[in-house]
């Protein structure tokens, strides 16, 4: 039994010195391969390093080159276009003569319900794209004449399309419809400056009175409105940067500006 024991004992001991041989083996080849391998793996890193550099200026450079080729083509096509004979100008289909006679009459009882001084006798000039009233062009009249007529048109487009079912945002903007300046008190009818009839500034004010709720004239650098007209309608006065406290200043109102929590802007 003795002898058995030491005999396992004996192989034991020369297992784990079979054990520490090998792993000192091992230890050794793997040294030995790092040094053989490492200056081949610097360098391939090294290599690799550049390979991808050169690659993203290749890149770069098919990049480019592709564009320029886009360009060279597109100037190509323009100057093809541009040798060949240009064909007539594009001419736009003629505005229906019903509509435009219709709109003309809308046009016309807006004059009238501002006591315009004449017939009001309103056509369309189709080469100037603007109305005629009276036989005589828009533009040939004064600023407030002319901002008279532009009001009267722009309110006789949104009736127009009203009475009709046609789409209209029921937003007017005016500009200047009655801010008229009277540099030359001797100028004849129809010259430049001559200020709008006070007759007719009355009755535009007047008309607004009946401007039905679903609709939001914004009259722009203008006379401030009678009190009556104001207070019949929902006014607003936009007092512009010397707005006091309780006025607007502007159509948009400020962005209210942050604070931080201690109340300190």
């Amino acid at each position: 039994m003795t002898g058995a024991i030491e005999n396992v004992e004996a192989r034991r001991t020369y297992q784990k010195d079979l054990e520490r041989h090998a792993r000192s083996t091992i230890q050794r080849i793997d040294r030995d391969v790092a040094a053989l391998m490492s200056p081949t793996l610097r360098d391939a890193d090294v290599r690799l390093t550049r390979l991808v550099e050169r690659r993203v200026v290749l890149e770069a450079v098919r990049s480019d080159r592709d564009q320029l080729n886009s360009l060279k083509a597109m100037r190509q096509e323009i100057e093809r276009d541009a040798a060949q004979p240009r064909s007539a100008a594009q001419t736009w289909e003629a505005l229906p003569a019903k509509a435009l006679e219709e709109l003309c009459v809308e046009i016309e009882q807006v004059l009238a319900e501002w006591s315009w001084p004449g017939k009001g006798r309103v056509t369309f000039n189709h080469e100037a794209y603007d109305i005629v009233v009276d036989g005589q062009p828009r533009q040939s009249h004064g600023k407030g004449v002319r901002g008279v007529l532009y009001s009267a048109f722009v309110i006789g487009l949104m009736n127009y399309c009203r009475k009709r079912g046609l789409p209209h945002p029921g937003l007017a903007v005016i500009d200047s419809p009655l801010t008229a300046y009277s540099k030359v008190k001797s100028a004849g009818p129809g010259a430049k400056g001559v200020p709008v009839d006070a007759g007719v500034e009355a009755k535009f004010w007047d008309s607004l009175k009946r401007i039905g709720p679903e609709v939001q004239v914004v009259i722009v650098e203008n006379k401030p409105p009678p009190e009556d007209v104001a207070d019949a309608l929902d006014a607003t006065w936009f007092a512009g940067e010397f707005a006091t406290d309780g006025q607007r200043a502007g159509f948009f109102p400020p962005l209210p500006s942050a604070t931080s929590p201690d109340g300190d802007d």
